[in-house]
């Protein structure tokens, strides 16, 4: 509404307008990221925007079948970021 949103979109540390045209679902090094949060964007022209956002802490971490390789059966891998980094 207006200057504010709240809900997932894509996050404030990443810039959709720097992605290079690639057949490659991923470029190396890029961050892609759609996030909870809320958005304050009290700036905005065609060129150009200010906003500032409240995210959901989180990492990335996909524990996978780490569990499936002998001797790491009791490994506990797990998302447990308080505060992004």
């Amino acid at each position: 509404m207006g200057q504010i949103l709240a809900g997932q979109t894509n996050s404030l540390f990443m810039d959709i307008d720097v992605f290079p045209n690639t057949i490659d679902y991923w470029a190396v090094g890029m961050v892609f990221y759609r996030n909870v949060q809320i958005r304050w964007t009290p700036y905005k022209t065609d060129q150009s925007h200010f906003a500032i956002a409240i995210e959901r802490p989180s990492n990335d971490i996909d524990a996978g079948n780490i569990r499936t390789i002998e001797g790491l059966e009791g490994v506990d891998v797990r998302n447990d970021e308080e505060l992004p980094t």
